[in-house]
């Protein structure tokens, strides 16, 4: 039992360190509810709702699925009582010396990849919101990545990376049954497409870097600002200070 296989029994998937899942009663695609391993924290497991449902009912819908008689998520085969995160102080600058190491992503798989999905790279996210890494550290390996810089939605901030592993055609591929994973914390953060700034009247959101990109395809969007929210639940939790600022944002 690893965060894959806990992710799988959860109908979820791995984004970094955390678990991101459908809260309960929530449909299959939900993506509201965020579980990460602490010793510290009561049973092992620290869980918090992106949609407020109530902390209590969320744990023991967990608890349930996992079949946790004791409650302690250490008692599954092959989690540590000892499993902590490290602090995201230390998360974020591990993803910021990651980033700095890669490179502008013109000419090399990162454009291979997104030409093949029909996408084009923009000049105002080249090099600044998305990078190519030649050898990036991945699920316990190395390989080709798309690097894309998470931002403070507010502060504008850097707080985190995105990982894509791609081969060397240009295709998405999995490391150890991983093909996306973050560095550092995502929550509240996105991958602004385009810069903070140039941001005025509307915003268009999506949660993947590739749906946002494809809003731009659009006649009636066409060169509006875009940001990529990482995962659905990013997408409620953009904070009203900055729906207030743009109120056509959407998705």
């Amino acid at each position: 039992m690893n965060l894959l296989a806990i992710a799988r029994s959860l109908g979820g998937e791995v984004y970094g360190r955390q678990i991101l899942a459908p809260g309960f009663g929530h449909s299959r695609r939900d993506r509201s509810l965020s579980i990460r391993l602490d010793s510290r924290a009561p049973g092992g497991l620290l869980v918090h709702s992106f949609a407020g449902d109530d902390p209590l009912v969320a744990k023991d819908h967990l608890r349930s699925a996992l079949g946790l008689k004791s409650g302690m998520v250490s008692d599954l085969p092959g989690i540590k009582a000892a499993q902590v995160e490290p602090p995201p102080d230390e998360r974020t600058a591990r993803a910021v010396a990651l980033r700095r190491e890669a490179r502008d992503p013109g000419g090399t798989v990162v454009e291979r990849y997104l030409r093949r999905r029909g996408l084009n790279l923009p000049d105002e996210a080249a090099g600044e919101a998305i990078r190519f890494h030649p050898a990036c550290p991945f699920a316990g390996g190395h390989a080709l990545a798309m690097i894309c810089l998470v931002r403070d939605v507010v502060t504008d901030k850097p707080q985190a990376i995105h990982r894509t592993a791609l081969s060397g055609d240009g295709l998405k591929v999995k490391v150890r049954g991983a093909d996306r994973l973050s560095l550092g914390p995502i929550t509240g953060g996105a991958i602004k497409l385009t810069p903070d700034a140039d941001v005025t009247t509307c915003l268009g959101i999506a949660e993947g870097v590739e749906t946002a990109l494809s809003m731009g395809r659009v006649p009636e969007f066409g060169a509006s600002p875009v940001w990529s929210l990482i995962s659905e639940a990013g997408v409620p939790a953009l904070p009203g200070s900055v729906r207030d600022r743009m109120p056509l944002a959407g998705r």
